[in-house]
């Protein structure tokens, strides 16, 4: 035998504010995890501009060298 419990709308209205609790607390949890993704790909972004200039640095440096050895003769 099933008996199926009477639910009041106090009841419902609890459950139904638990769950909105829940997700509340879910999507504060998203929110953290797009926060430091946020941040790590600012972290990467300022780690390839550096590789960039980086780069650019050897690249005039090599053409500085040429230019060198081109006008020492």
């Amino acid at each position: 035998m099933n008996k199926k419990k009477e639910m009041s709308i106090d009841d419902l209205a609890m459950m139904i504010k638990r769950e909105f609790d829940n997700v509340g607390e879910r999507f504060d949890n998203v929110e953290e995890h797009l926060d430091k993704l946020e941040f790590g790909q600012k972290d990467m972004k300022s780690e390839l501009n550096f590789m960039v200039h980086k780069f650019e640095l050897k690249e005039l440096e090599y053409r500085v060298e040429k230019l060198e050895k081109k006008f020492a003769k």
